[in-house]
């Protein structure tokens, strides 16, 4: 079966334009595993200190494989949802 190994997984805030990033530093994160199987998923924790999205700013998150095959997925998350979970 075959599984994905995470090499990383970055939190980080995106100027409108895209000319600019911050990476978010976690606090502490929960439950990330180190390996996926396939057709399986990941329910995880992640902590940061408060923070607010300007106009327009995204919030991104990317996750990248290990193991040579250079693959990532990135996903962008609005402030509206993000607000909506609270």
């Amino acid at each position: 079966m075959n599984s994905l190994l995470a090499k990383s997984l970055k939190f980080f805030i995106k100027s409108p334009d895209g000319n600019h990033e911050i990476e978010i530093e976690e606090l502490f994160i929960y439950n990330l595993q180190e390996s996926i199987a396939a057709h399986n998923g990941n329910h995880l924790v992640f902590v940061c200190k408060d923070f607010a999205l300007g106009k327009g700013q995204n919030i991104y998150v990317l996750l990248e494989e290990e193991e040579g095959r250079e693959r990532s997925v990135m996903l962008s998350l609005s402030a509206e949802q993000i607000n909506r979970s609270r």
